[in-house]
């Protein structure tokens, strides 16, 4: 799949901008501070319908105005697909080839990207949160089944949780049995989620193997492995079990909501072992996994999206990365400067100055 071109009118620093991109490679070069990153961003919301940056919608309208507004062209399977996104004080609208969808959820996943930034570097030394949400984030663009349930899990577990600090002072009938209800419903979500990302975790463990050992050496093992305490399919039993702790904290304390990731590389947890090195190959081995996961599941590659990661990388690993964008991956880079770029990338890249770009609309 491939992005034509978008329009932003009043997105962060843009007033109007129409951008057209090249179906290989297009680079993005220009000062901090000049749009590059904002460009990536909007072509991630109209993948996942939400900014990678902010929780925030607002924070995107442009100083001074009253709405936003993001439309991109693209080529889907072959067909035709124009995705548009419109914010203002009344919410959020997304479109399809002019159609509103009323689900955010059934838009997401329509165009997928896989975004590279220098933030992922930071994947280990973050909570077990940020890795849930990197995986999490790449499961929700090819299973609306596992969005739904994670979004109803999330929804159930606040709700669950406010009523434990309520039944500290109020242990009536009713909330009793509201609780045995959230309860229930929760398990059953939260078993979903953890299968889904037993199976996710699994195969794109394999294939980051492979990457890896490409990357480095043969001999070298990476696995990665889903750290929980959740029996599959006895969620139920051990939230029940766990309901005076949960009581005496209010809050639960049982659940997906609390899984992590463990990176294991040639049997230990590169969390606590891994060199500098070794963690920035671990990060790029399961982004070129992904890029081939995409590809498995939905019979073509995903957009790769890289924001300044090359001047993240030393020459082997550029030389790596370079050498997996394969002609039909549509790439997009932003960098500060050529020259810090590896020469193969400029051959056939099309060069977009920041800078220089125009506001026709």
């Amino acid at each position: 799949m491939i992005i034509n071109d978008i329009y932003l009118l009043n997105f962060r620093k843009y007033q109007k901008l129409h951008l057209s991109f090249a179906p290989q490679i297009n680079i993005l070069c220009g000062p901090n501070a000049s749009g590059k990153t904002t460009i990536l961003e909007a072509i991630y919301m109209l993948s996942m319908a939400k900014s990678g940056r902010t929780s925030n919608d607002a924070d995107m309208i442009k100083t001074g105005e009253e709405l936003f507004y993001i439309k991109g062209s693209f080529k889907v399977n072959g067909y035709n697909e124009i995705l548009s996104i419109a914010y203002d004080k009344k919410g959020k609208q997304v479109k399809r080839n002019e159609n509103l969808y009323k689900s955010l959820s059934e838009f997401v996943g329509i165009v997928n990207v896989v975004m590279f930034t220098p933030r992922d570097f930071l994947l280990f030394d973050k909570g077990p949160s940020e890795r849930r949400n990197f995986i999490d984030i790449i499961i929700c663009q090819v299973s609306k089944n596992y969005m739904r349930d994670l979004y109803l899990y999330r929804k159930i577990l606040k709700e669950r949780n406010l009523l434990l600090k309520e039944l500290i002072h109020n242990k009536n009938n009713k909330n009793l049995t509201l609780l045995e209800v959230l309860t229930t419903q929760l398990a059953n979500h939260g078993d979903q989620i953890i299968q889904y990302r037993k199976r996710f975790i699994n195969k794109i463990s394999k294939l980051a193997g492979i990457k890896y050992q490409t990357l480095t050496d043969e001999k070298n093992k990476l696995e990665l492995v889903y750290n929980t305490s959740t029996n599959g399919g006895l969620l139920l039993k051990q939230l029940n079990d766990g309901y005076e702790l949960d009581l005496a904290k209010g809050s639960t304390k049982t659940g997906p909501h609390l899984d992590d990731i463990n990176f294991i590389l040639n049997g230990q947890n590169a969390l606590d072992f891994g060199s500098q090195g070794e963690k920035r190959t671990i990060i790029l081995s399961i982004k070129l996994a992904l890029l081939e996961l995409m590809h498995e599941i939905k019979k073509e590659y995903p957009i790769l999206l890289l924001d300044d990661v090359f001047s993240e990388l030393d020459n082997q690993r550029q030389n790596a990365l370079v050498t997996a964008l394969k002609t039909d991956i549509q790439t997009i880079i932003t960098t500060t400067s050529l020259a810090g770029l590896n020469q193969k990338l400029l051959t056939n890249a099309k060069i977009i100055e920041t800078e220089k770009i125009g506001v026709d609309f």
